[in-house]
Parts: C-alpha cells; sequence; structure tokens
C-alpha cells in the first residue's frame, strides 16, 4: 500500500517528467497520465477554444469508434452549447469546474444533452479551464464514464489544488509548441459548406437565415437583433421551418443537421438534407 509521503514522491516526479515535456508532441499525454496518477479517468481530451471559431482537438484518448460521436459532432457544432465552453467565454472566471457546478439545473432536458452529451455515456465531468489570451481558452476534460462512477469531492479538491501548477504549464507548452489546425483536415471546411447548402431544397431565403443563426446557437431575441426583424418575425419563421422539415425542436434541428452532414460526401454540391431525407426514405 503506498503511503503518503510515497503518493506524494510520485506526484512530484511525474511533475518533472511532465516539465522536461514542455513544448514536445509528448506533453499532452504526460499531463494526462500525470492527472492520471492521482485521479482516474475514461474520456481525456484537451481543446483549444478561440471566440467566433470552431475548437481545436489538441488530444484525446477514447475508445475505439467513439470519435465521431465525441469529437467530429462537438466540432460540428455541439460545443456552442457546452457549459464549459460558455463559461470561459460569457460567464466564468479560469478554473477548475464541475459539470454539475455550471450546468442548468434541469441538464438532462437541454438540447446539449439530448443532441450530443447522452452519447456520450459519461457519468461525470471536470475541466480545467485556462485563459489564454481575451479570446482563446485552453480547456482540459476530464470525464468518467457511466460505469466509472462520479468524481469524489476529495479528487476535486485534489485537482483544484493542482491548477495553480497545470495551467501555467498549459499556457508556457502553448507557447513553444507550434498552433494546431483549427480543426481536423476537412472538417471546417465541410461544415461551411454544409451550413450554406443545408435548406436550400426546403427553405426559402429568410427562413434559411432564421436557420443558420438557430444552428449556431442563438437565442430569439439576438437572432432577431441580427437580421433587424422582429421576435415574433423570427419565431413566425421558425415555425415555418420546424413544419417543413417535420420536427419540433431545436435539439431535434440540430441533429437533423448533424445527421446530414456526412451526405455531403457523397453529393458535395447538394442540400445535405435533401440527399439525407432521400436516403432514409429508400432505407
Amino acid at each position: 500500500m503506498i503511503n503518503g509521503r510515497e503518493e506524494q514522491a510520485n506526484w512530484h516526479k511525474t511533475l518533472g517528467q511532465l516539465v522536461t515535456a514542455l513544448g514536445s508532441d509528448l506533453f499532452y499525454r504526460q499531463l494526462l497520465e500525470t492527472i492520471h496518477s492521482r485521479v482516474p479517468v475514461d474520456y481525456p481530451q484537451i481543446w483549444l477554444y478561440h471566440r467566433e471559431q470552431r475548437p481545436s482537438a489538441l488530444y484525446y484518448d477514447l475508445p475505439p469508434g467513439d470519435e465521431p460521436n465525441q469529437i467530429d459532432r462537438y466540432i460540428a457544432g455541439s460545443y456552442r452549447l457546452d457549459p464549459f465552453y460558455l463559461t470561459a467565454f460569457e460567464a466564468g472566471e479560469p478554473g477548475v469546474y464541475r459539470l454539475t457546478e455550471i450546468a442548468a439545473q434541469r441538464f438532462e432536458q437541454s438540447d446539449y444533452y439530448k443532441s450530443y452529451y447522452a452519447l456520450l455515456k459519461a457519468t461525470d465531468e471536470i475541466v480545467f479551464i485556462a485563459d489564454i489570451n481575451p479570446d482563446s481558452s485552453l480547456q482540459v476534460c476530464l470525464m468518467r464514464g457511466d460505469t466509472a462512477g462520479r468524481f469524489t469531492d476529495r479528487e476535486l479538491e485534489f485537482l483544484r489544488l493542482a491548477e495553480p501548477v497545470i495551467t501555467p504549464l498549459l499556457r508556457q507548452h502553448l507557447k513553444l509548441s507550434p498552433p494546431p489546425p483549427a480543426a481536423p483536415p476537412g472538417m471546417e471546411k465541410s461544415v461551411e459548406r454544409a451550413f450554406g447548402l443545408f435548406g436550400q431544397s426546403m427553405l426559402t431565403g429568410r427562413e434559411r437565415d432564421v436557420l443558420g443563426l438557430i444552428l449556431q446557437g442563438y437565442n430569439s431575441r439576438v437572432a432577431a437583433e441580427r437580421l433587424g426583424i422582429s421576435a415574433e418575425t423570427l419565431r413566425r419563421h421558425r415555425k415555418n421551418i420546424y413544419r417543413k422539415l417535420d420536427i419540433s425542436s431545436q435539439n431535434e434541428l440540430f441533429s437533423l443537421f448533424l445527421s446530414s452532414l456526412h451526405c455531403l460526401d457523397h453529393t458535395p454540391n447538394v442540400d445535405p438534407l435533401f440527399t439525407y431525407m432521400n436516403m432514409q426514405a429508400d432505407s
């Protein structure tokens, strides 16, 4: 059995290895191994966010086959509804946060949970949020699967005690390492093309303007202001969109958009919604 002194010695040893890895391709793996030595994690991920841009996945360690749900869907748009993303840019301070501390009280009823988080089979999440500059945030996401149990209060306390060491190392590594691509190869271009084509075959021009803002996560008031129309007019357009697409909520709209993305591989210049619905009808 490891006593407290041995545990502390091992922690300092792994920290030394982490410092040595600064600026190298091994840093993020070493960082997560360092954390895992004290706090077991199932689905570790490291994300770099830039305001008004899609995030970059700097590192992740996931079970085979989980990348489409956990990474691709997130980059395609789910990140806009992520409580940790919103905390970083809208309502919070740098630090270590537990999902239950910042998520809506009825998290399992939220669009983010229904369209994305439920697919992850996660039971708990703790995230380091490190400010890089006013428009950039680096986050170390520590998830536990639904069979592993929640993080204990002691584990959360340890991570908060480690934050004054971890955050400066993260910032220093970014200074020493080359900037990452904004998204996986082809993803940014694919999503932008999908935004431009999605709903083209079924909606009017103004409805597609409204649709684009809804998909980007804007609420009705802000979307109406951006389009220079009243909130009531926007609600009428949204009602027409839902009727034409045979859906009843933003969650269904978001899921429909994400499900149709792969159709661009088959018909790159055609409304992916049109192709997707035809594929569904033929199946």
